[in-house]
């Protein structure tokens, strides 16, 4: 199936629509409702994505990454770490006293 099936408006709508159906059929305990909206919901996954969030479909939307950084690195920064709390401290007595 072609990627870009409908306009952009049309999946919006199909995105309310399934929730509406997902939120009616757990209201009334309606399996089959319930299913539909599940199925319209993988539908909209498979061919809608795209053509909602772009060409790219969020693989930029990393919240973050896992660094592997060695004991010696780790080292460092505490070093550099401790090192500007000091300097800071001494800043602040002497400001102080």
């Amino acid at each position: 199936m072609s990627r870009d099936m409908f306009p952009k408006p049309v999946w919006v709508f199909l995105i309310i629509l399934d929730f509406c159906l997902l939120l009616l059929g757990f209201m009334t305990v309606n399996l089959m409702t319930s299913a539909l909206a599940l199925v319209l919901a993988f539908l909209i996954n498979r061919y809608g994505l795209e053509t909602l969030l772009g060409p790219d479909q969020g693989k930029g939307i990393r919240l973050h990454k896992k660094i592997q950084i060695t004991n010696e690195q780790k080292r460092e920064i505490i070093a550099a770490l401790k090192a500007e709390r000091m300097k800071k401290r001494s800043g602040s007595k002497e400001v102080s006293g």
